[in-house]
């Protein structure tokens, strides 16, 4: 008796293997193509953004924003949401015009105290923000943030380490830009 259901289980196992693996096979493949049609949508919506906003595009940057806040991972807050419908996302193409008004941004303490002790450092992507930032252990460092630049108390110079909008000052920056996290140093101590 116990041999014929183990003749059984082999047999249904001959079966039911294949069907797993084809069910496991068409569900991950499915994955793979809702990813890639998800990142479309986030690319489309992006390019939307980044055009100035007018009154023709109203409709179209709130789609585009619904698409970001729906795909992008990252859920978007109303502020955000309010920003991107009415600011236009930073761009290779629109970033070195003028001193920009969105940008991803870190701050620095180099530590070592004068009139160029701590900076900021703006970029259009946070990837190229996380890429110019790296991963210094000798001076402090903020993490990369979107900032709204329109209102921040800056006087931003171009054409800084790779492409950014950088300013130097002898006292950390204030909102809204990155804080610095509590760094102790060989010459000093950063209290922000």
């Amino acid at each position: 008796m116990i041999v014929n259901s183990i003749e059984k289980l082999k047999a249904l196992s001959a079966v039911l293997v294949p069907v797993v693996i084809a069910w496991v096979g068409w569900n991950y493949t499915r994955a793979i193509s809702e990813r890639e049609v998800e990142a479309k949508f986030v690319e489309l919506g992006v390019s939307i953004l980044q055009a100035p906003p007018d009154e023709a595009s109203v409709n179209l940057r709130k789609w585009a924003t619904e698409v970001l806040n729906r795909y992008s991972g990252v859920k978007l807050d109303e502020k955000t949401i309010e920003e991107l419908q009415n600011v236009p996302l930073p761009s290779s193409s629109n970033w070195s015009d003028a001193p920009p008004k969105l940008g991803w941004c870190y701050q620095e303490d180099s530590l070592v105290p004068g009139p160029e002790r701590y900076s900021v450092h703006c970029h259009w992507a946070e990837d190229r923000c996380n890429k110019a930032k790296g991963n210094r252990s000798d001076i402090g460092q903020s993490l990369c943030k979107l900032v709204e630049l329109g209102e921040a108390d800056w006087m931003p110079n171009k054409k800084g380490w790779q492409g950014s909008w950088f300013e130097f000052r002898p006292v950390p920056f204030p909102d809204p830009f990155p804080k610095l996290p509590l760094v102790t140093g060989m010459t000093g101590t950063n209290d922000q």
